[in-house]
């Protein structure tokens, strides 16, 4: 069926004005008021219609619309309707289909002292010619209406399974947070976009998508498929929407809640500020959820706070709910007179502020590594050897070549072949200090592999003096004892603070476990200072020597799966929409797709009809 049909359906039947006076009489009127009548406005101040008969004054009464039969019946006279611009009664029915006398015309009637020729125009040929147009009409519209009502489910059936289509490949590519562009939008291209290519896949499967790609696929200009970027987009919005709205009917109905609130700057330099709302659900498990990011809303205490209040005021959430808040240890946050959590405190004194405890624990292991200066220089070792490896596929292999043939020989002596994968060099990490225990055991399991490659490198001819200095050098620090033992210690050390940070970054832990874990990592770390294990540590050594605010960092996350490199011009509002859609993506598979579709055709009434 052709759009210009839906055109017709949209622009052919217009609002009825309720003064007859101001009626257009056309097909388009008349096709109105078969399907939904009119009003006689009967409620209205009759007093426009007083007319002046000498000395005596004359208005409009209902009772002229009271007809009395032969048989002493009183029926209503439901033709008649009363304009309140002129004063005047006019016939529906004539007005409508060109009625011979004044009733049926822009004249009007208003002789109240003759309120005769009332009864004289029903009883009329003209009106009775009016009224049979009208009952025909009736008749005619009604067998169209049955047919075109017919014609338009099929219609709507056919674009609803599209649009069902369209949204699956929309959730599953949001989820994974993978990009929707490309080079170009053309079907069969390989250059095409992720979502273009995504449709293609489903085309060998789906003979119905097959075929509406086929007549609908690479449209021309003005052409609507609901394939293009455009529509796209207006669904991962509409969805983001949708999304929005279970969280806040989540936070409404539990009335309470904390907010835990973050900052990182994109690959564009923008400053962007998450915003997460937790809260506990009706089964008793707490949850959070990412709402939004907030680009440069300042530095301040005082920016940071009107922003948040600004946000959750236009969504409806009561600040004064508020009974916690969490962000780390920075002094615009943190800091009891000018700090975010002050603020917030002023207005609601209830939102006790508690410092993310996963940072916290995080600050305090930086701390505690740089007042002592050998291990600053241990850490440094390994963005020497990273950097050594790293940045020369030839050198890389050189590790590689050298961890295999340690890997044979360890196998060659147990009798047995290891399934376990092999570790490599990892750089350390910048934003977790407690994930450095992976680095530690990396170079643990790896230590005479890269003693060996250092070997290698530094007597390597093909290398240049610079590089073979720094392998020297770098194979000078691990001999020496020192290094061995902050090795072994280190990585001991790191796996328990790593796994007690792991369990704080979990968004169902509360404030009693944490005290807990906080509680046992203090014993561990008595004990080790306590107990024999230096010693062990020292032994250890000598063998080898022989040869949270965590939503907000994993929303941030998001941010650089997002706002990557090749989408630095990506809108803000896109940019919300694909992290929400990809950080709560088990809300997003819970969407209804009729509802989302109900909503599409609301917002955006274009030249197809899905409702």
């Amino acid at each position: 069926m052709s759009s210009v049909f839906f055109q017709y359906i949209e622009t052919s039947t217009p609002r009825l004005d309720k003064d007859p006076y101001f009626w257009q009489i056309n097909d388009a009127t008349r096709d109105y008021i078969v399907k939904n009548g009119f009003d006689q406005n009967m409620n209205c101040d009759f007093t426009n219609s007083k007319r002046q008969y000498d000395t005596q004054s004359r208005y409009f009464s209902k009772r002229l619309l009271e007809r009395k039969l032969h048989n002493g019946e009183t029926k209503t006279r439901e033709w008649i309707i009363y304009s309140e611009s002129t004063g005047k009664i006019y016939c529906g029915p004539c007005l409508a289909f060109c009625g011979g006398t004044q009733f049926g015309s822009r004249e009007g009637f208003d002789d109240w002292k003759n309120s005769i020729r009332i009864e004289q125009h029903e009883n009329s040929d003209s009106h009775k010619n009016s009224l049979l147009s009208l009952i025909m009409r009736e008749n005619i519209v009604g067998t169209i209406n049955e047919k075109l009502t017919e014609s338009l489910h099929i219609e709507i059936k056919y674009w609803k399974q599209v649009l069902r289509r369209v949204i699956s490949v929309i959730k599953k590519l949001s989820s994974r947070g993978l990009p929707f562009r490309g080079h170009t939008e053309k079907f069969g291209s390989v250059h095409s976009e992720n979502y273009i290519m995504s449709l293609e896949l489903l085309v060998e499967y789906d003979p119905f998508l097959a075929e509406y790609i086929s007549r609908y696929g690479n449209p021309s200009s003005g052409r609507t498929s609901y394939l293009s970027s455009l529509i796209c987009n207006e669904f991962i919005e509409l969805m983001a929407e949708e999304i929005l709205q279970v969280i806040f009917k989540e936070a409404r109905e539990s009335k309470y809640f904390s907010i835990i609130v973050d900052s990182t700057p994109d690959l564009s330099h923008i400053d962007q500020l998450t915003l997460i709302l937790r809260y506990v659900k009706p089964d008793g498990s707490p949850i959070e959820r990412f709402i939004k990011f907030l680009p440069n809303v300042g530095h301040k205490g005082t920016e940071i706070a009107n922003a948040i209040l600004l946000n959750l005021n236009k969504v409806n959430i009561d600040i004064k709910n508020c009974r916690g808040q969490s962000y780390d240890n920075a002094s615009n946050m943190s800091g009891i007179y000018n700090g975010v959590q002050a603020k917030i405190r002023d207005i609601c004194p209830y939102s006790e502020y508690i410092p993310c405890s996963a940072h916290s624990l995080n600050l305090v292991g930086i701390c505690a590594a740089e007042i002592c200066k050998e291990s600053c220089t241990f850490f440094n070792i390994f963005q020497e050897l990273h950097n050594l490896f790293s940045l020369s596929t030839y050198r890389w292999q050189i590790l590689q070549d050298q961890c295999e043939a340690h890997k044979k020989r360890e196998d060659y002596v147990n009798e047995s072949r290891s399934t376990t994968q092999r570790k490599t060099i990892k750089i350390l990490s910048v934003t977790r200090w407690s994930a450095r225990h992976d680095s530690c055991e990396s170079l643990l399991e790896l230590w005479e592999p890269i003693q060996e490659s250092l070997e290698v490198i530094k007597n390597d001819p093909s290398q240049k003096p610079l590089v073979k200095c720094q392998a020297k050098g770098i194979q000078i620090k691990l001999e020496r004892l020192e290094t061995a033992i902050l090795s072994i210690f280190w990585e001991f050390v790191l796996q328990r603070i790593n796994a007690v940070s792991k369990r704080l970054q979990n968004d169902s832990i509360d404030i009693f476990l944490v005290v807990n874990l906080y509680d046992s990592l203090i014993q561990f770390v008595t004990e080790i200072r306590n107990d024999k294990s230096f010693d062990n540590f020292e032994k250890k050594a000598l063998l080898i020597s022989k040869t949270k605010n965590c939503s907000g960092e994993r929303s941030f996350s998001t941010l650089k799966r997002i706002k990557n490199y090749l989408r630095t011009s990506i809108t803000q509002e896109r940019l919300n929409s694909l992290a929400l859609l990809n950080i709560e993506n088990e809300i997003l598979e819970g969407i209804n797709f009729n509802n989302l579709i109900q909503r599409f055709a609301e917002t955006k009434c274009k030249r197809k009809t899905f409702m």
